[in-house]
């Protein structure tokens, strides 16, 4: 019955399709429904034409990739994105066209953005980095949110070769706005330039409000978390001096969503005996990471059973 009324879902409008992917998350947190099925009606949206039904719908298996894929299991999940997605890139496109709906506009950036760091699609790479190239000439040229997600996924693509070129640029160009958007799209994950970019925050070539944008990011993208803390370790006292003081009480969130119990260690290990200041963010870390760490091996096998049939492909 339940995949009935998924199958059926041509027959809902627009807002009950929304409302019925929102219920579905819901169920899913509430463990009334298997990662699989969920998966099966993310799926299933994924292939519906109106903006509105799609871009939740893709927003929400970008979580899922963060959240559940790894090494074991990258290669089918590339494979199902790759299957879901293509097909809507090509329609869409990366480059803006007139008559473009605030939906379609929406839509663009973050549709580039998931098949870009989960996909395999080597066009839309090679497009990527050619709208950064563009960019980087000519600010004004491109929209500056897809521009922000065409910098994040050359740069996560990248060896480290485009990092110099990313702060050159940012050295050199008057825009506010484009300052903004290659501060916020480092994503750059070689050691060597983790530590380099780190101490390029704490420079006076970065406004106090951005100084723990690297520190955020490099959470985000790092698996292993020990670089970072290394690092902080030496520099904690610059980190503090530099940051705005509203930012001060909510650095352990800074560091959190790794939903890795080594990572989580290493967060409450450095915090706990920093003082009271940093005990309320702390702790909302802490049941986040916790939740979130439970939730790994609670969908596991039914993850995996969804990405059995894209293992070959």
């Amino acid at each position: 019955q339940f995949y009935n009324l998924i199958d059926d879902i041509d027959e809902l409008s627009e807002s009950e399709k929304i409302a019925l992917l929102d219920n579905t998350e819901a169920l899913l947190n509430a463990g009334s429904l298997s990662m699989a099925d969920y998966l099966y009606v993310l799926k299933r949206f994924l292939q519906d034409p109106h903006p509105l039904v799609f871009l939740p719908t893709l927003r929400k298996v970008k979580v899922i990739g963060e959240e559940f894929v790894g090494e074991g299991n990258r290669g089918a999940f590339a494979a199902f994105i790759d299957q879901s997605l293509s097909e809507r890139y090509q329609d869409v496109g990366i480059r803006g066209r007139a008559g473009d709906s605030e939906a379609t506009l929406q839509l663009r950036p973050q549709l580039v953005r998931t098949l870009g760091q989960f996909g395999t699609d080597e066009t839309l790479l090679a497009e990527a980095a050619s709208i950064v190239d563009e960019y980087f000439e000519s600010p004004a040229a491109i929209q500056s949110q897809l521009a922000r997600e065409a910098l994040r996924i050359t740069a996560l693509r990248d060896d480290g070769d485009r990092y110099e070129q990313y702060l050159q640029t940012y050295l050199k160009t008057a825009s506010a706005s484009q300052k903004s958007n290659i501060l916020a799209a480092m994503y750059f994950d070689e050691p060597e330039i983790v530590l380099r970019h780190l101490e390029f925050s704490l420079s006076d070539d970065v406004q106090a409000g951005d100084s723990l944008a690297g520190l955020s990011f490099f959470t985000y993208l790092l698996e292993d978390h020990s670089l970072l803390y290394e690092w902080l370790d030496d520099n904690f006292d610059r980190v503090v001096a530099k940051a705005p003081a509203y930012y001060q009480p909510v650095m352990p969130q800074v560091l959190g969503g790794s939903c890795d119990r080594e990572n989580l260690d290493l967060l409450k290990g450095f915090f706990s005996d920093r003082g009271d200041a940093y005990a309320p963010s702390l702790a909302k870390v802490i049941e986040s990471d916790e939740a979130c760490i439970a939730r790994r091996p609670r969908h596991a096998h039914a993850f995996e059973q969804f990405l059995k049939p894209y293992q070959d492909g």
